[in-house]
């Protein structure tokens, strides 16, 4: 999942820009975004991954904080499944 998050959600949006130019509404633009395209429950993936990313680059003195701060986009709720009867 992550491979595929960092390629197809994160590279395009954000990819070409330096990590000091992030702010919280590209955050929340890109979370629009995914959420558009993609399932409720992969958007609140890419965030938490950009959020992982974000907090390692403040960790290793790339960013003074994380652009990503919360609170996160809501998680998605659980559908229950019922399977289907054989017979």
């Amino acid at each position: 999942m992550a491979m595929g998050g960092i390629g197809r959600s994160l590279l395009p949006v954000l990819g070409h820009r330096s990590l000091q130019s992030i702010t919280p509404t590209d955050v929340r633009a890109l979370v629009r975004l995914v959420r558009e395209r993609l399932a409720p429950r992969t958007a609140w993936h890419i965030h938490g991954l950009l959020a992982t990313i974000l907090r390692a680059a403040v960790g290793d003195g790339w960013l003074a904080s994380s652009p990503c701060r919360r609170p996160a986009p809501p998680r998605p709720r659980r559908v229950p499944v019922t399977p289907l009867s054989v017979g």
